[in-house]
Order: C-alpha cells, then sequence, then structure tokens
C-alpha cells in the first residue's frame, strides 16, 4: 500500500501489464531496507522516463524480456539514432507517478497535456476530502486530479475536450494501479449532463485570453460568459445534496466594482452556498505579460482586450461550492498559500454556523490544532506598538485569523472547554479592572470571526438559564 493524500491506496498491481511497472519510479531515490540503493532497472526507468536521456537499444529488456517492445506497443518509446527514448516525461506528485508531455520547445503544440502545476496543487489542497459515492474531474489534464480523488470516492469520472488529455488520465491510472476511474470525452460537463455528484473538481484552461490557441489555457467567452463563471453554474448542476465543488478561476475587475463582486454574483445565482478566495488582482498588462508567452501572442492585443471588456484589473482566486440548506456566501482573503489538506478549513467556513452575541458568549471554542500564531512589535518614534496577532493552521485554506493584542489573553483561554463568557470572566478576575464593555464586544467579535473563518471550532454551547 501506498500513502495518497493521508490515506492508504490498495494498488491492484496487474503483473501482466507493463505499463504499471512504471510505478516503481516512485522509489526513484530512496534506499531500500538493507540501505542499498534500488536496483538498476529503476535507473534505467528514471534515466527514460524522469531526466529524459536515451538508453541502448536491449538496455529495457534488462529489466524484463520483450518490455522494450511492450512499451514501445504503448506508445512510450521511440528509436533514436543513439537508442530509445521515452515519448513522454514523468513526474512525481503527492504519491502518484504522473506521465505527461516531454516540455515543449518553441513551438507549443495545441494539446500539449502539462505535468501538474502549482495550480493542479492548489486544487488539490483546497479539495473537501471525504468518503463519497461520484467524484468528477473537470478538464482534468493528465488526470492527477482524478487519480487523487479515486482515493476517497467509489466512481471518478474524468473528462476532457482534448483527447491526448483522456489518453494520459487512462495510462496513470494503469501506471499507479487505480481502477475506478473513467474517461469520458466532451467539453466541460457536456459528457455527464443531467448526472449527479457528491465532489467536482475544476483546474480549467481560466486564463482571460483572447484566444482560443492552447486548450490547456485559454478560458474564451461561451455564450457571453467566461469559462470561470460557465463552471461555476454548471458545478451548482451537477451536485449532489452536501456536494462539494472546488474551481480556481479568473475574473475582470470593472471599474467601481468591488473586487470579489463578479465571483460572489455567481455564486449567488448558483443556488448553493459558497466561499469565494480572493488571492490577488494584475493590471492588465501584468496580468498579459504573465501570460502571454505563445509565438503569435501580442502583449498589446491582450491589454486592449481586456481593457475593451472594462477591465481595470484581472482577479485569481478559487471558489467552493456546497450544496447545502441554509444557504450560506462568504468570502476570504487568501493571504498565505493553502498547505496540508486546506480542504479541512474550507470545510468548516461553509457549515460553520451564524452565531449571535449571545450564541458566541455561550459557546465553548477552541482553535484547530495544530497552528502557528505570528506577533510583530512596531517600533518608532512613538515607542513600541502591538500589531495584531496573525493565526495560520498547519491544514490552511489561505485564510489566517487577526486577533487584536488587547483580546489575545482572553481568545487564549479559550480551550473548548471555557465558554467566552467564562473566558471573559476569568480575565476580569485575573486583572481587575481591565475588561471594559468595549473589552467585551471586541472579544465576542474576534471569536465570531474566527469561527466563520474556520481557525476556531464553535463547540458546544451552554444553554441561557
Amino acid at each position: 500500500m501506498r500513502s495518497v493524500y493521508g490515506r492508504f491506496v490498495v494498488r491492484r498491481a496487474d503483473f501482466d501489464d507493463p505499463v504499471h511497472r512504471l510505478g516503481a519510479l516512485w522509489d526513484v531515490g530512496r534506499p531500500t531496507r538493507s540501505g542499498v540503493s534500488p536496483a538498476p532497472t529503476i535507473h534505467t526507468l528514471r534515466r527514460l522516463f524522469i531526466e529524459g536521456g536515451t538508453v541502448e537499444s536491449g538496455e529495457v529488456d534488462e529489466i524484463e524480456p520483450d518490455f522494450e517492445d511492450s512499451l514501445r506497443d504503448e506508445g512510450l518509446l521511440e528509436q533514436v539514432p543513439t537508442g530509445v527514448r521515452a515519448t513522454v516525461r514523468i513526474s512525481l506528485w503527492r504519491g502518484l507517478v504522473i506521465a505527461h508531455d516531454r516540455p515543449p520547445g518553441v513551438q507549443i503544440p495545441r494539446d500539449i497535456v502539462l505535468r501538474p502545476s502549482p495550480t493542479t496543487r492548489t486544487v488539490a489542497t483546497l479539495t473537501v476530502r471525504r468518503r463519497c459515492r461520484r467524484a468528477l474531474d473537470v478538464g482534468t489534464g493528465c488526470g492527477a486530479l482524478a487519480l487523487l480523488a479515486a482515493a476517497h470516492a467509489d466512481e471518478v469520472i474524468a473528462t476532457d475536450v482534448n483527447p491526448r488529455a483522456l489518453w494520459f488520465t487512462e495510462l496513470n491510472a494503469r501506471i499507479n494501479g487505480i481502477e475506478n476511474v473513467r474517461c469520458v470525452e466532451g467539453d466541460l460537463f457536456e459528457p455527464v449532463s443531467g448526472e449527479s455528484f457528491d465532489l467536482v473538481m475544476g483546474n480549467l484552461p481560466f486564463v482571460q485570453s483572447p484566444d482560443t490557441e492552447f486548450l490547456f489555457r485559454d478560458g474564451a467567452r461561451r455564450e457571453g460568459r467566461d469559462i470561470s463563471e460557465t463552471a461555476v453554474v454548471a458545478s451548482a448542476d451537477a451536485l449532489a445534496p452536501d456536494g462539494f465543488a472546488t474551481l480556481l478561476v479568473n475574473w475582470l475587475v470593472i471599474d467601481g466594482e468591488a473586487p470579489t463582486a463578479a465571483p460572489l454574483s455567481w455564486v449567488r445565482a448558483s443556488g448553493c452556498s459558497g466561499l469565494v478566495l480572493f488571492h490577488s488582482v494584475q493590471s492588465p498588462r501584468t496580468y498579459a505579460t504573465n501570460w502571454a508567452h505563445g509565438p503569435d501572442d501580442d502583449v498589446d492585443e491582450w491589454v486592449e482586450y481586456l481593457r475593451s471588456r472594462g477591465a481595470v484589473s484581472v482577479a485569481n482566486g478559487a471558489i467552493i461550492l456546497h450544496r447545502s440548506k441554509p444557504r450560506k456566501v462568504r468570502s476570504a482573503k487568501m493571504s498565505v498559500s493553502p498547505s496540508g489538506e486546506g480542504g479541512r478549513q474550507v470545510e468548516r467556513v461553509l457549515r460553520a454556523p451564524s452565531l449571535d452575541d449571545e450564541a458566541v458568549r455561550s459557546s465553548r471554542p477552541k482553535i484547530v490544532m495544530p497552528y502557528t500564531s505570528t506577533s510583530r512589535v512596531r517600533h518608532d518614534a512613538d515607542g513600541r506598538t502591538l500589531r495584531p496577532i496573525e493565526i495560520h493552521l498547519a491544514d490552511t485554506a489561505g485564510i489566517a485569523g487577526v486577533v487584536q493584542p488587547v483580546v489575545a489573553e482572553v481568545i487564549d483561554r479559550l480551550d473548548g472547554v471555557l465558554t467566552v463568557g467564562e473566558a471573559i470572566a476569568a480575565q476580569r478576575t485575573a486583572s481587575p479592572g481591565t475588561v471594559s464593555p468595549e473589552l467585551e464586544a471586541a472579544v465576542v467579535s474576534t471569536v465570531r470571526a474566527l469561527v466563520v473563518a474556520g481557525i476556531m471550532e464553535p463547540g458546544e454551547s451552554t444553554p441561557s438559564a
């Protein structure tokens, strides 16, 4: 068994399938229990598939007889003057062995399938992971998100308009011995119209581009909508009750609008609860410079396109939908990169109750473990000033908690045993004269904000007498 995202997945090895043997690349660089390096066969595979080098004909057959012919028949090896080389590259990613296209040259193929990227990592981290019946990976690419979901979903459907992407997804399922992923060709949600899923994931081509050249990048407008908005609407329609959808999105910020106006409007129109995670904004020129890397891309053309649509900037972030009642629509700033199992914080945010002042006072909250807190001191001509304390969870969606120094001592007392009211009373006893009505109100407001941010668990409440 191998650990995948904190869970164990039984690799049902089909030893008659030559492709499955590429899963041995997971052990590259790992010493055996005796401290001896892996067998030379591993180094042959590494040279071919990870380093992109060549080996002499016949070397591959030292792994097992006819292995070279088998890989050639699969389209994974080709003859070159110096021997044989792999037609694909392999990356090791989150407990998985992932095949993808080789790095492109000057001319980028329209249907290129890339390795798991930082955006893949973000979607993976923000995804709410729990046992479920059906999961959907829209625009699957190399299939990395679908294969991760296979660890906790009975069935995973992977869709893509790019046949090459589906070929890689099926290949990667075979390499990793995963049998519960099914690939369907088609545009976005079209192949699964009318079906419902407990989990939807999408690392879609979200880039606000005037082009449709690259399948992996360009989020062209469809029926008056950007692909990001289209995906939000379609994800909501596809979600089963209590289902979650995680989507990475870009959107235009129009003059006079708040930075999160567009995605919040999409979520409100979806009929689902939702969380908009706002990361950053860029000017049209900065955005175009960062993305317009194709041989025929023109930065000025991109800038003109964005401005013609009324954009003063382009924002990026994520949207997580939850098919739940009562509906909650929330937004938060991502102050750090998501890490660990950030989906845990996402789920707490979307399930967090709306607490009035009395409910907060009677609750027994505590900060989710593990976490780090950072406090800063500002020194200037007027002396020394304590800055707000930031709380970051180990499993974070990028949302930090902020605690003003004046309420920090009371927050520190909240351990899931004391109610907020009892913690305030304890502070009043310990430091007579320091607990004012304003401080009490600040404590209540801070606890409420930390619960909504998924930093604190509200715990049980003590009923009012």
